[in-house]
């Protein structure tokens, strides 16, 4: 799994924070922009710069934010030349609209996950 740099703005629209260690933590941020952090598993409480790198410590408390999970929805098509399938490189945000994409020679429509 690879962990993202910490991005204060990732944070506060929902990313989940880690240390760079992938181990869980919470995190709060001050009015005036001081960031803490908690160890979930032993209460340890961490000062870090804006960045997200510990004040003082050990680097493994370095804050860093999960992958975000992706779902989304691609056809799958006949290739008129050759004995097999492709997938169509436009990627859908459900089901409904990937079938309404006019295409005949849809085979199927099939849902991904990736990881950002």
């Amino acid at each position: 799994m690879k962990l993202k740099n910490w991005d204060t703005e990732l944070f506060k629209n929902g990313a989940s924070p880690c240390y760079e260690n992938g181990e869980p933590c919470e995190v709060h941020i001050w009015s005036n922009g001081d960031i803490i952090s908690m160890d979930i598993r032993n209460g340890i409480i961490k000062c870090h710069y804006n960045d997200g790198y510990v004040v003082i410590g050990d680097p493994k408390y370095n804050l860093k934010l999960l992958p975000t999970k992706k779902t989304g929805w691609v056809n799958i098509h006949n290739h008129k030349h050759y004995v097999c399938a492709i997938v169509d490189s436009q990627i859908f945000d459900s089901e409904e609209a990937a079938l309404i994409s006019n295409n005949p020679d849809r085979i199927a429509t099939i849902q991904i996950e990736w990881e950002e």
